[in-house]
């Protein structure tokens, strides 16, 4: 049997919600490390892919994913009081959006990419 898929990339790293905010980059960080110490825990570590728009406007509004990339290309900002961009944040969540959809494929046995809605 494959060791299970688990999907990670570099990209996250760049979501900065800036200082004091509970969701931070030290915390992937932070998870990482363990993970690398413990080799992973067997998992079969891969790179993510990015999300295409069809992706992600097939689960979201087509305006919110805009005005995402748009307010992150323009430096970041509050969207609301819990919710902060940075500039990095649309490419991370773009990755960690397609990580969701390889692993959904991978588990599934499907084409990696392969949109179903």
């Amino acid at each position: 049997m494959a060791a299970p898929a688990l999907f990670r990339h570099p990209a996250s790293l760049e979501h900065d919600t800036g200082r004091g905010h509970p969701e931070r980059v030290e915390r992937i960080v932070a998870v990482e490390a363990a993970l690398a110490a413990r080799d992973w825990l067997g998992f079969d570590v891969r790179a993510s892919p990015a999300a295409t728009r069809d992706q992600l406007t097939a689960v979201h509004d087509a305006g919110y994913v805009l005005g995402i990339d748009e307010r992150s290309a323009a430096g970041g900002g509050r969207l609301d009081a819990d919710t902060v961009l940075g500039e990095g944040s649309f490419a991370a969540a773009r990755h960690a959006a397609g990580g969701v959809v390889a692993l959904v494929d991978d588990l599934l046995g499907r084409p990696e990419g392969e949109l179903r809605v």
